[in-house]
């Protein structure tokens, strides 16, 4: 028996044609839609191309093909050996933004004027990425750089809530080039102090875990004067009950300190003797 054909006497689809034409051509640009990188990543990705591939030609433009939709050109065929990549190493999260900042060609496009006068520069994709005070801060109006020494849009942004070296410990967690445990014990109260400021709760937290693992009887007390003095009140509980159970220890080695202790800070450790 023959098949019915597709089209009507006058030469025109059937409807169910159509129907499944319809349906064909929404998926496939369903499925355009979903593979399509946000404009805002898009600077990131042909970087970590660049860097997965060290050996990529910048002046090679035949091995550019691809394009997207905002004209940022991504590399297509790269000529490297796979030797070479299997040397390089996976290329994980840490090494992307590690790279970010150390690679020459990645000029930054902020920078920070600290409290002590000094400038930190930064990568403004990667700090609204990595840290949510960031993405609400960088979108709103401020002062151009007109400094020879800058890049023309460069952004500088005054931060009076942190010195030079506390701020550069905030973007190396930032990078993932460190952790509060790689920060010096002697820093670390500053870089608590900087992450409560901004509400960034992933360093926050990272602050907590390493204070309980140093804590001892050397520097419970002065961790439980600053937890007074910031309202921290998970440190003023773990510092206050650390001191209440060597009291006697602190008595003999650390009893200047215990004179100078403020009342609050008294009354948090008599509450818990």
């Amino acid at each position: 028996m023959p098949k019915r054909s597709a089209t009507s006497p006058d030469g025109a689809a059937t409807r169910s044609t159509k129907r499944h034409h319809g349906e064909s051509s929404s998926s496939r640009n369903g499925k355009r839609k979903r593979h399509r990188l946000p404009v805002a990543f898009e600077p990131l990705i042909l970087s970590i191309a660049k860097w997965r591939c060290t050996n990529i030609s910048e002046d090679n433009d035949e091995d550019v093909a691809d394009t997207t939709d905002s004209g940022v050109v991504l590399p297509t065929t790269v000529s490297v050996s796979r030797q070479s990549l299997h040397e390089a190493g996976p290329m994980t999260w840490s090494k992307v933004l590690a790279n970010y900042q150390s690679n020459s060609r990645s000029i930054p496009d902020v920078v920070f004027q600290t409290s002590d006068g000094k400038e930190v520069k930064g990568h403004s994709l990667v700090l609204r990425i990595r840290v949510p005070f960031f993405a609400s801060l960088f979108p709103g109006k401020h002062s151009v750089s007109k400094s020879t020494n800058l890049p023309e849009a460069c952004v500088v942004l005054p931060i009076a809530w942190a010195d030079s070296e506390t701020l550069q410990n905030v973007m190396d967690v930032a990078y993932l080039i460190k952790t509060p445990k790689d920060i010096p014990e002697s820093e670390l109260p500053r870089l608590y102090t900087a992450a409560m400021f901004i509400g960034w709760e992933e360093l926050e937290t990272g602050c907590y875990e390493d204070f309980q693992e140093r804590l001892n009887t050397a520097n419970c007390l002065a961790w439980l004067e600053w937890a007074v003095i910031n309202r921290n009140a998970l440190v003023k509980h773990r510092s206050a009950t650390f001191a209440a159970a060597h009291l006697e220890t602190l008595h003999e080695e650390r009893d200047q300190e215990l004179v100078r202790l403020s009342l609050e800070a008294h009354l948090a450790i008599v509450r818990l003797t």
